[in-house]
């Protein structure tokens, strides 16, 4: 069987607009390139129960062989690897996780030497992409989708019916069932966005040899899961039937959407490992139905081309099918003998051996016993099972990034102290900064600064007030459009920047505006045209007035006409021409600016604006720092005044009344 014939894919290509990361590696090495990050999760499949003793298994089938070959090194022992890393966290308890394994990427997980799909995972990938790798696990056994990794969305987990009647067996009366419940309802889910976000802030300790400079990308998540659904007739009641694990693919289609959100990664590509469980249940119309349904979110339009399906069953071989049947009889049969009182310990001992002799060659023993932790069709655990798994994962993941038109790539780094996700497609370039803290009303005001550029803007200078509006709920967000001054095509560029950031991280469709000298063209001539979308303005010695700055010769290169034809339309262009729309709607404006400023003269331009603003009808303020000019000095950018106008005005959702 060919490696591809292990997975199968839904569509093609992501048609949202995004955006380009500002390239802030400085003189780094161009060989060298950002981390990606890789998620695994799901339950026991996943989790890693094949053993060390295991390996020799995969030597005597060819089409294992190769596999092994890359997971041990020259001296035989398991492969450690150079550049994959990992952050595991396992055995799952009901308060925290049992453990966390982090370091380089090996076989052995703890002490009994146990390992998952994500060993092969990570080498395979490697070698496909040649990136620097992390893999952050969050598998725990035992754990349904339909209770434990309920996504947020789907609302809380409701129990009613058999499930009720079921565990009100235990004695208990049907509230403490319900509150259980509802206590474990999204709990695994929520302590594995808790265990990624954990990671990701820690990869340093992680990955010693990680450059900042270059950040990591959050790059793909594979998702493992299913026999705690499978075998849950209680709130599958019709699994057997058509449609009867419907609820299953409603919930998946809901976790893939609420991840990307949490993880604020649109688009992130996604691999679905469908269950498995082959063996004697490879002809089960249950599986067949549950297979279905786990498959099916992959065809759904939403999620063309960046969802896709690995087929787990595929990596059954047919000899080990019907070996696993057999075992299972085996493990009836010794069952049988422990409830029978009238053999002694050393008679069911001989009629075990018996059972063996019957149901197993010499041969087949010997394979038995060197696989033996595939013991039985729930999961595949053994070596042999777990190494194809993790290939072909990495082949389908990899396949997915490359693939034409498929999400751009993110880098994330750190600025201010938070996380900072950067993009690129066409001439769509910025960031997002995302809060350090959730607003407390659960709204997501947002700054958005200009002129934000490749050079370093914004800087250290922001640190002050940017930090202190991360805390408070608050993105920043920043979209480089060279020194346009505020053209009609730097406008565009706004808007198609509003529209993405808005729609694809939730944010407000009201942004907090906060232009810096140029930055103040930028955003007047914007914000004039789309008064709905502003919930502020506060500006620092901001530019209002393009004939004082930087004149119009200057204007017309950047708006691509000649300086008799921008003259003639000055009206269309100049902020402090064309106020109107902003009043109107009743913008809060608040303008810092030095008396002492001869770049961008205080009365030529937030002079005048505030002004004409004001008898416009517009609510505008003028703070004039006195003695102050063009400086990057405390005055300005660490100023309580600005702070507190952008947290009075920025929490708004709709515009003001006019």
């Amino acid at each position: 069987m060919s490696p591809r014939s292990l997975w199968s894919s839904s569509a093609l290509a992501l048609g949202v607009a995004t955006f380009l990361a500002f390239d802030r590696s400085g003189g780094a090495d161009p060989a060298r390139k950002p981390l990606k990050v890789f998620i695994l999760a799901g339950q026991c499949d996943l989790e890693g129960h094949a053993m060390l003793r295991e390996l020799d298994a995969l030597a005597e089938d060819p089409v294992t062989a190769p596999i092994l070959a890359e997971m041990r090194g020259a001296d035989g022992t398991p492969r450690v690897c150079e550049n994959v890393w990992i952050a595991d966290s396992h055995g799952i308890a009901p308060g925290e996780p049992g453990g966390e394994r982090r370091g380089r990427l090996t076989s052995h997980d703890g002490a009994d030497e146990s390992f998952g799909p994500e060993f092969s995972f990570g080498i395979y990938l490697q070698k496909l992409l040649d990136e620097p790798i992390l893999i952050v696990k969050t598998a725990w056994v035992g754990k349904s989708l339909i209770t434990d990794f309920r996504p947020p969305s789907a609302g809380p987990y409701e129990m009613r019916g058999a499930p009720l009647e079921r565990d009100a067996e235990r004695g208990l009366g049907p509230e403490t069932i319900r509150a259980e419940k509802a206590a474990a309802s999204g709990r695994s889910y929520r302590l594995m966005i808790r265990q990624i976000r954990k990671a990701l802030a820690e990869i340093q300790e992680i990955c010693p040899d990680y450059d900042p400079a270059l950040g990591h990308e959050l790059a793909g998540f594979v998702w493992h899961q299913g026999w705690s659904d499978l075998c849950d007739h209680a709130n599958y009641p019709d699994g057997d039937e058509p449609g009867g694990f419907d609820e299953y693919t409603r919930l998946l289609a809901r976790f893939v959407g609420d991840l990307r959100r949490d993880l604020a990664a649109p688009g992130l590509p996604f691999v679905i490992g469908v269950m498995g469980a082959d063996g004697v249940l490879s002809e089960s119309p249950r599986l067949m139905r549950f297979t279905q349904a786990m498959a099916a979110p992959a065809q759904l339009p939403e999620f063309e081309g960046n969802v896709v399906n690995v087929m787990t069953g595929d990596a059954w071989d047919d000899r080990w099918r019907e070996l696993i049947s057999r075992r299972l009889q085996l493990e009836g049969r010794a069952a049988a003998l422990d409830e029978d009182e009238n053999l002694d310990p050393a008679q069911r001992s001989a009629a075990l051996e018996r059972s063996w002799a019957e149901l197993f060659s010499v041969e087949e023993r010997r394979l038995m016993d060197a696989g033996a932790s595939a013991r039985g069709a729930a999961a595949p655990w053994s070596a042999k099972l777990v190494a194809r798994l993790g290939k072909a994962f990495a082949e389908a993941m990899a396949e997915l990034i490359r693939r034409p038109g498929a999400a751009p790539r993110v880098r994330e780094t750190t600025r201010y102290g938070a996380r900072c996700l950067e993009r690129a497609i066409d001439e769509l370039r910025g960031f997002v900064i995302l809060p350090t803290e959730p607003s407390a009303d659960g709204s997501r005001p947002w700054v958005w600064y200009a002129p934000a550029s490749w050079s370093g803007y914004p800087g250290k200078r922001m640190s002050w007030l940017f930090s202190r509006l991360l805390q408070q709920g608050y993105a920043i967000c920043g979209t480089d459009v060279g020194d346009s001054f505020g053209s009609p095509r730097s406008r565009a560029i706004y808007s198609r920047f509003h529209e993405h950031v808005v729609g694809t991280y939730g944010l407000s469709a009201m942004a907090c505006l906060l232009p810096q000298s140029r930055g103040g063209l930028m955003w007047y001539n914007w914000a004039v045209e789309n008064p709905e979308k502003v919930a502020c303005i506060g500006g620092i010695y901001p530019v209002c007035d393009l004939t004082s700055y930087p004149g119009l010769r200057a204007t017309a290169v950047a708006y691509g006409v000649t300086e008799a034809e921008l003259r003639g339309s000055l009206a269309m262009h100049n902020p402090v021409d064309r106020l109107a729309p902003l009043a109107k709607a009743r913008v809060p404006v608040l303008h810092l600016h030095g008396d002492r400023d001869e770049v961008v003269p205080l009365e030529r331009n937030s002079g005048v604006l505030i002004d004409r603003y004001r008898r416009l009808g517009g609510p505008g303020q003028l703070l004039r720092i006195e003695g102050k000019g063009h400086a990057e000095v405390p005055e300005f950018f660490e100023s309580e005044r600005l702070l507190a106008f952008f947290l009075e005005h920025g929490r708004v959702t709709a515009p003001r009344a006019r």
